[in-house]
């Protein structure tokens, strides 16, 4: 009977620790909050302008992308707080090896950030905030500072979002 007692505690006290840990929440209101792992799919072969055509405007230019090929399909982990990203959000590689660190405030890129090799050395690192232009160190794939470049933050969210 001991024993027994004593196995009940254990597995309503496993099953308590892992209720913690649970993502992908959503609030009464469908509200995303808590943690949340998340998937990012990039195609291995994207169409870009491909033009189209449309009866209203004639001709259109827009971005397509071909999944026939097999897709790359990274895994991206963070919080959400009230439906918007609060808190550091890490993607990772492949092969398990962080991919990218950013943090959100509110649903909007702001403050430090992080891209790594696959190897999982350090590519780049900066701070994002709403200037035009930002600051960021690169570093070669040993991990040796290279220099601090000025770049233009639409570009840097683009190669951050969509690579």
């Amino acid at each position: 009977m001991k024993n027994t007692i004593i196995i009940l505690l254990f597995l309503f006290g496993q099953f308590s620790y892992a209720q913690s840990f649970e993502f992908n929440k959503l609030d009464s209101l469908g509200l995303k909050q808590g943690l949340w792992k998340e998937y990012k799919l990039i195609p291995s072969k994207l169409i870009v302008n491909m033009v189209v055509e449309d009866s209203i405007e004639m001709v259109s230019i827009s971005d397509n992308f071909d999944l026939l090929d097999d897709p790359v399909i990274f895994t991206i982990q963070g919080s959400y707080l009230n439906g918007l990203k609060n808190g550091i959000w890490i993607e990772y590689w492949l092969n398990g090896n962080i991919r990218s660190k950013v943090n959100y405030l509110n649903g909007v890129a702001s403050g430090e950030f992080q891209y790594y090799y696959p190897t999982g050395i350090i590519m780049m690192e900066g701070n994002i905030n709403l200037s035009a232009e930002l600051r960021v160190s690169s570093y070669n794939k040993q991990g040796e500072f290279l220099e601090n470049k000025i770049v233009k933050t639409i570009s840097l969210l683009e190669f951050l979002y969509f690579k």
